[in-house]
């Protein structure tokens, strides 16, 4: 069963949704950081009843155990960061980094635009240099 929340935004609608892919990434993340003894370890760590950590191991998650383990002290961006970085394909120093290099473009194109416009306004005399 999943879970779908709709906010009606004028030319956007954005759908919240636990896809698959979040629950299988979870469970993941779960057996790789505890090979052994995983569902007893999530459970003590995101103080999970035994149940929903069988159930994070399964791929079943809730939403309402998705959101305790994002809030949990143990969990927030230290599981949320890789989770979703493998349901996206890309890490989020992936992502920081992409966001960087367009804004190094960005900056030198604007650079670039005000020299521009520097010079002509320079060459019809509108401006001193």
């Amino acid at each position: 069963m999943s879970v779908e929340i709709r906010q009606p935004v004028v030319g956007f609608q954005h759908n919240r949704t636990v896809d698959k892919a979040t629950r299988d990434a979870l469970a993941e993340f779960v057996r790789t950081k505890w090979p052994i003894g995983a569902a007893k370890c999530a459970a003590r760590e995101w103080d999970l009843s035994l149940d929903e950590a069988k159930g994070v191991l399964a791929g079943r998650t809730s939403i309402a155990t998705l959101d305790r383990i994002w809030k949990h002290k143990n969990g927030g961006w230290s599981v949320l960061l890789p989770v979703m970085g493998a349901v996206i394909g890309e890490t989020a120093d992936q992502f920081i980094e992409k966001q960087r290099d367009r804004h190094a473009e960005l900056a030198e194109r604007h650079r670039t635009m005000g020299r521009n416009l520097r010079a002509n306004l320079a060459s019809i005399g509108h401006l001193d240099l």
